[in-house]
């Protein structure tokens, strides 16, 4: 209900019908050099920097939610997933194995943008995360034929096919049992 109430109120605002508005996922990573102690953090110019921009794999890093002063210009913040299956590394910007021994992994803040569905470009390969409310994966099917415990699916960057995210077993959760 609230995802539904803020791809509504966007197309309200545009004059467009709620058919044709979704999210466009934006993980929130901040440039190291950019950054110094005193600067104001600016989403907007942060969220798709160009390819040939991109810098070397330790020059980015992950944004804490205090760092987040102001609201978007359009859409959510969404703070607080876990990754399960995987992690996101800042510094490749895309997902990655998980690190030996860890179960559950924090996942970067996400920028849930709402746009019109044609304007939606993502630069380079991603993987249709589904978001799960809790780690069972399993709920009862509802009329939608979905399950009560299927939120949506979230596109996270990565450089491996779908696949290799599936056998994994890659998913994003709301909520952990333990960390």
């Amino acid at each position: 209900a609230f995802l539904t109430s803020v791809r509504q109120n966007y197309a309200r605002s545009h004059k467009l019908p709620i058919d044709e508005v979704d999210f466009e996922i934006v993980v929130m990573l901040q440039r190291l050099e950019l950054l110094p102690e005193s600067s104001q953090f600016d989403p907007a110019a942060e969220a798709n920097p160009p390819q040939s921009e991109l810098m070397e794999e330790d020059s980015f890093t992950t944004i804490e939610p205090e760092e987040l002063t102001e609201l978007p210009e359009s859409g959510v913040y969404v703070h607080g997933l876990w990754l399960q299956g995987g992690r996101f590394d800042p510094g490749l910007r895309a997902l990655q194995e998980s690190q030996p021994r860890e179960l559950f992994s924090r996942c970067p803040i996400l920028w849930m943008r709402t746009r019109h569905k044609p304007e939606i470009q993502y630069a380079g390969q991603v993987f249709d995360t589904p978001l799960y409310k809790t780690s069972a994966r399993r709920g009862i099917l509802s009329t939608t034929g979905h399950s009560t415990n299927f939120v949506m699916d979230i596109q996270l960057p990565c450089h491996h096919e779908p696949d290799h995210w599936i056998r994994r077993g890659l998913c994003l959760l709301s909520q952990v049992d333990f960390v």
